[in-house]
């Protein structure tokens, strides 16, 4: 306090040259302690740059990322898949023409092969205008595609109804028919079309009965469901012929055995066929 009150008395030249000697006093004692400051604060953050994350916290965000990852895989394949069914839903659009015909898309949520049937689950039923015998159609297998221009094939009907829900009786059923025609392939010269049944079996063989020898059926040749009224409003394919012999119970009658013309096994989703509510939806 006195040195304080001494300097405001003397003139301004002695009181700078007092302010320069005691900075030049103190100089030696602040900057060191200002160093050891800064060098105390950096030496904080790199150590908390450094700072390793736990290993179980960090298999856990590799775990989080791959999860994210194969969801995002997941929904990409999804996204692909539901084009792919858009577009062939409007090649069968055109194939169907304008007519008075309801596509019902159904995704199969459930299977029975209980007693050696086989049956499908779909998630869409009576509320949807999905009725017992519609015809049910899905993807074509790529190794079908050069023998017919449609996008879509028969795989079924439906047997039952509930009111959200309904089942899919498949072409290998043992109690599933069909009326079929077959015709001759694309690249022979024959041209025939030979009527007759489409069946299942207990072992899940599909074969095509009542069928006359004097039609040279062939293996390779075309099984065709038929178009009616109440079921599809024009013929699709069902699949091809995989053997032909005369049957054995039944004179100048083929015993006809058909390769579909999809994996039923591998069926994910399908398309139920409307022809009389159409005008309804």
């Amino acid at each position: 306090m006195l040195l304080a009150g001494l300097m405001l008395l003397l003139p301004k030249a002695m009181t700078d040259r007092a302010d320069n000697f005691l900075a030049a006093v103190t100089s030696p004692f602040s900057g060191p302690t200002r160093n050891l400051s800064l060098g105390v604060v950096s030496t904080v953050e790199d150590t908390t740059a450094r700072r390793k994350v736990p290993a179980k916290d960090y298999r856990r965000l590799v775990e989080l990322y791959n999860q994210h990852e194969a969801l995002l895989i997941q929904r990409t394949e999804e996204l692909r898949q539901q084009r792919n069914f858009n577009a062939q839903l409007s090649g069968l659009v055109q194939n169907f023409g304008l007519g008075q015909t309801l596509l019902i898309g159904a995704r199969i949520t459930g299977q029975s092969t209980a007693g050696q049937r086989q049956l499908l689950t779909l998630d869409r039923g009576s509320l949807e205008y999905v009725t017992p015998g519609q015809i049910a159609l899905a993807s074509l297998a790529p190794n079908q595609q050069d023998q017919t221009d449609q996008p879509m094939v028969v795989v079924g009907k439906i047997q039952q109804t509930g009111l959200r829900t309904s089942q899919l009786q498949l072409l290998n059923d043992p109690e599933f028919t069909l009326p079929v025609t077959i015709e001759p392939a694309w690249q022979r010269e024959d041209r025939f079309q030979a009527r007759g049944v489409l069946r299942g079996s207990a072992l899940g063989e599909i074969t095509v009965s009542m069928v006359s020898m004097n039609h040279p059926v062939r293996p390779g040749d075309v099984v065709v469901a038929r178009s009616g009224p109440e079921t599809l409003p024009i013929g699709v394919l069902v699949g091809t012929v995989a053997s032909c012999s005369p049957d054995e119970n039944k004179s100048m009658l083929w015993h006809i055995v058909v390769r579909p013309a999809t994996e039923l096994h591998e069926l994910r989703e399908v398309v139920i066929v409307n022809t009389v509510n159409a005008d309804k939806h």
